[in-house]
């Protein structure tokens, strides 16, 4: 073998073993992980949100009693007129069932004002009376007032010593409008053709009042918590008033007491 030859193949033996080396350290060198991709951004946390608790209601639920005999209701003196004389109606000033008594007005003096109701209140005129004798009413609400009676009459309203309203009336006629204004008091109505016909509107600047039936009991429902005054009204006998506490979900039992020498000044 010439000198030359053997030169050649020596090199050609190195780069095969240099060509070996490199391809075992790429082999055994350690692989990077790759960079994870960056986390998403969490939202931060809104603030909790307090629940909504609408404000606490009670009820009040009571009687009206009566100290002492209640006075007697004689026959209404209706005159000559056959038609009214045909009714043979008693007085209702007062109305007592063992002990208890019948249309008093029972409201919540001092509670927030509240629109008046859509709805009407209404009196008809039947047997030359006037049915329902008591009511109450928001300001602002609308009274209807009808006729069943074969026979004219004339709804003349009062608001204290005040006319609101006079109107004759006639048999088989339109119901008459009014409204019953927008002061706290007592709206009275009276016929002047027939004296003893009478009705009273109690008018308040909320909805929470009651009136007693014919077992002397009222109730008042859905009263925001919180004191209150009471105000109990008769046709007879006046006002009484008390304080009284309403608490949420609970109902208050409460008792008014007239006495016999009680009168509405």
């Amino acid at each position: 073998m010439t000198p030359s030859l053997r030169l050649g193949l020596t090199l050609l033996a190195l780069a095969l073993v240099l060509a070996a080396g490199l391809h075992y350290l790429q082999r055994a060198k350690p692989s990077v992980p790759a960079s994870p991709p960056p986390a998403k951004a969490i939202p931060a946390a809104s603030p909790p949100i307090a629940p909504s608790s609408p404000q606490g209601q009670g009820n009040i639920e009571g009687e009206v009693l009566l100290d002492g005999p209640p006075p007697p209701m004689l026959p209404l003196k209706v005159g000559a007129d056959p038609i009214c004389a045909r009714a043979g109606a008693m007085d209702e000033q007062v109305l007592v069932r063992d002990g208890r008594i019948r249309n008093v007005v029972v409201r919540v003096a001092n509670g927030s004002s509240a629109p008046a109701p859509s709805r009407p209140i209404e009196i008809n005129q039947e047997g030359c009376i006037y049915r329902p004798r008591i009511q109450a009413a928001v300001t602002g609400q609308t009274l209807l007032v009808r006729t069943s009676d074969p026979i004219l009459h004339n709804v003349h309203a009062y608001f204290g010593s005040s006319t609101v309203f006079n109107q004759a009336q006639p048999p088989s006629s339109r119901a008459i409008e009014l409204t019953v204004g927008d002061s706290v008091g007592i709206l009275k109505l009276r016929c002047d053709v027939h004296p003893w016909m009478l009705a009273y509107i109690v008018v308040t600047n909320n909805p929470f009042f009651g009136i007693t039936g014919e077992d002397g009991r009222f109730q008042i429902e859905g009263i925001p918590a919180g004191e209150y005054v009471l105000e109990a009204w008769h046709e007879r006998f006046g006002k009484k008033t008390s304080q009284v506490r309403i608490t949420p979900s609970q109902t208050l039992k409460v008792s008014v007491t007239y006495s016999t020498e009680d009168r509405n000044r």
